[in-house]
């Protein structure tokens, strides 16, 4: 009888006779984000959208694993990181949207290219480029900057299309859903669908290397980007051609200001010249000349 009630006490704790059994082995989560890392190189779509998606749901916690590892990355997959990191900081928690500034701040700084290149894109697209940051310029004449900007108005749809020396951004905004087009003369195209479903965002993120590429792995996306980017019969066309003058050349006006303004502001520095009068009269005309470069690509 006692071995009965001694079996059956053993069968309910889970023990045999070789003692306790093993605990079940848990990945951590540094382990999870280090496999969705690695899955954003991967050569499977449907594997990279998992490991993106996976990532935006992580949230904060995916924040320092992005930034250690996009600098050890090749350009695409950097590319992914950086984007997860700008979509983090305009998160609506204070302290995500913190975290990733910091992060695409100091990524803005790395010795890496690439990565830095990206990074300051990012800080500059989502209008969080420190007074302090420094432009990296190459010696000599400064380079001429051609941009392009039109919006287009139809019904409850907004549609913003921006090109800055051939790299096109369109925004199209509509009912509180935001579709995002990136490329450049038709190539490394790359699409962001924002849409709330239920009061729940939902971010997917589609890359190509051209139009026919983006067909074979997203049809429906391809279907919208031609949408989007095929030309359009405009009314008045010389007078929507001399508005676009204007603005191009108001944008390169501005931009060519502000960036003679860091030069100078980066040699009083290396000068020693902080602290002086002289270099916060200078700190307040960057400032102003900012928010005119900003101005002019506000609808």
């Amino acid at each position: 009888m006692h071995e009965s009630v001694l079996g059956l006490a053993l069968a309910i704790v889970g023990l045999s006779a070789g003692g306790l059994p093993a605990a079940e082995t848990v990945p951590s989560t540094s382990e999870f984000s280090a496999q969705w890392l690695r899955d954003l190189g991967s050569d499977d779509f449907r594997i990279r959208e998992q490991a993106a998606d996976e990532i935006a749901r992580a949230g904060a916690a995916a924040i320092e694993p992005l930034k250690r590892e996009a600098p050890r990355m090749d350009r695409e997959s950097a590319v992914r990181c950086l984007s997860r990191l700008e979509h983090f900081s305009r998160a609506s928690d204070p302290e995500t949207a913190q975290a990733a500034n910091a992060a695409l701040l100091e990524l803005e700084t790395s010795s890496n290219p690439a990565v830095a290149e990206l990074a300051a894109a990012a800080l500059v697209k989502t209008e969080r480029l420190p007074p302090t940051a420094t432009l990296r310029l190459p010696l000599g004449p400064l380079p001429r900057m051609n941009v392009q900007l039109s919006v287009r108005v139809e019904g409850r749809s907004r549609t913003t299309t921006q090109t800055i020396n051939g790299q096109r951004t369109i925004t199209i905004e509509e009912d509180g859903d935001k579709t995002v087009i990136e490329d450049q003369a038709g190539r490394n195209i790359r699409v962001t669908i924002r849409k709330v479903v239920n009061g729940a965002e939902q971010t997917t993120e589609h890359s190509a290397v051209d139009l026919e590429d983006l067909r074979r792995k997203a049809p429906e996306v391809a279907r919208l980007y031609e949408a989007a980017t095929q030309p359009k019969q405009a009314q008045g066309v010389e007078q929507l051609r001399a508005d676009l003058k204007a603005k191009r050349e108001k944008a390169n006006t501005a931009a060519r200001a502000y960036l003679e303004l860091n030069v100078e502001r980066n040699r009083m520095r290396r000068e020693g010249k902080t602290g002086t009068p002289e270099y916060e009269a200078l700190e307040k005309r960057v400032e102003a000349a900012r928010e005119a470069l900003r101005s002019v690509h506000r609808p």
